[in-house]
C-alpha cells in the first residue's frame, strides 16, 4: 500500500489514526 512515499500525507495520517484505534 505504501508505494508512493511522496503521496502519503493524508493517507499516512488516516492509516495511523485508523491503525491507532
Amino acid at each position: 500500500m505504501r508505494a508512493k512515499p511522496k503521496n502519503n500525507s493524508k493517507t499516512e495520517l488516516f492509516l495511523q489514526y485508523f491503525r491507532k484505534r
